[in-house]
């Protein structure tokens, strides 16, 4: 959009009446400058428009919340001539911006490429979006200001805060992922090496490839590993929470959920997540969908009512066997403030009862 100053109108007006209609050359020659002056002004703005782009590097990117993460954009001049004065201003919704970065005035020679970065900090929980990017200039008399809106928007999902939480996985089942020195949970499917035979050791372990080689018995040793299949439900039911703090401790207990979904991950094993909150979500564990459960609890909200139901009994039937469910309540909120309060900094599943029943 080209915004045109209100006396740059009158001039033109005035300009083309007295060419027009005087008889002295020299004054024709003055209106004729003054014409064709706002007429190259235009054109330069109208030029430099077209060839002004805005370049961003992100689509989407996430942070948790109270996380801070450095926005970046370029700012691109195509034309042949140069923006003496360019002013540039990236829109970040609710996101707190440091020192006003998103606010840039620069200059910008022809066909000068300039990159901006500014840093934000996630306040609130959601889905949020930064952009478009309004660009604002003038020609170098002033008589005309473009005003350009850069339609390339990024999305930025806050999810719930990091917060500190071990999770305790065991008993599991073998032939898994995790690794831990338990003979009792061989995995027959990972081999670790090969040592002589001992008396004792059953034939089935006996490597023959290896015994015909050297012309002695030799046994397949294996990796120690468990599999536990996690499940986490969060209640989000309103009525469960108390009145008058019911939005924080629900935003508490969408942490901790975070917080086991993430330690899953870790561990390499498979995950689910339900919740009793909008959209009732569900999903059965399994590998790759971290990242989805973590956007679930970005943008989901707590509903009326009370939660008038057991989850582990309830998705017993659904969840595959040996799966570690872990119930997030009011109370399990409340028992982790307690050992947050107490300066616990080891705060396990167990020692804030957080582990559910295992089928």
């Amino acid at each position: 959009m080209i915004e045109t100053k209100p006396y740059v109108r009158l001039i033109a007006i005035l300009s083309t009446g007295i060419f027009l209609f005087s008889s002295y050359r020299f004054v024709q020659f003055i209106t004729l400058t003054a014409l064709f002056t706002i007429l190259l002004c235009y054109l330069y703005v109208r030029h430099v428009s077209k060839r002004l782009v805005i370049e961003r590097f992100m689509d989407v990117v996430r942070l948790a919340n109270h996380e801070q993460l450095d926005i970046s954009f370029k700012v691109k001049n195509y034309s042949r001539f140069p923006v003496l004065s360019c002013y540039v201003m990236d829109e970040t919704s609710t996101l707190v911006v440091y020192n006003k970065g998103n606010n840039i005035i620069c200059t910008l020679r022809p066909h000068e490429v300039k990159s901006f970065s500014y840093r934000i900090l996630g306040q609130e929980r959601g889905e949020l979006y930064i952009g478009p990017v309004r660009i604002r200039f003038a020609d170098p008399l002033g008589l005309f200001t473009v005003v350009k809106y850069a339609e390339n928007q990024g999305k930025v999902i806050v999810r719930p805060a990091n917060i500190p939480l071990n999770i305790e996985l065991k008993p599991g089942l073998p032939q898994g992922t995790l690794k831990i020195a338990d003979p009792c949970y061989e995995d027959i499917t990972m081999p670790k090496a090969v040592r002589e035979y001992q008396s004792g050791d059953e034939m089935k372990r006996i490597n023959w490839r290896t015994s015909a080689k050297f012309n002695q018995l030799y046994t397949n040793e294996y990796q120690f590993t468990y599999d536990v299949p996690v499940f986490v439900f969060v209640n989000l039911a309103r009525g469960d929470y108390p009145f008058e703090k019911g939005t924080y401790v629900g935003e508490r207990a969408l942490e901790i959920a975070a917080a086991l979904v993430t330690k899953a991950a870790e561990h390499n094993l498979n995950c689910g997540f339900g919740a009793y909150g909008t959209d009732f979500p569900f999903l059965k564990p399994a590998k790759n969908q971290t990242n989805f459960i973590l956007d679930i609890l970005s943008t989901i909200n707590m509903v009326e009512g009370k939660m008038e139901y057991n989850p582990v009994e309830k998705f017993k039937a659904q969840l595959p066997f040996g799966t570690r469910v872990f119930v997030v309540g009011p109370e399990q909120v409340e028992l982790y403030n307690a050992k947050e309060m107490a300066g616990k900094k080891d705060i396990s599943t167990s020692s804030i009862k957080l582990g559910g029943e295992r089928k």
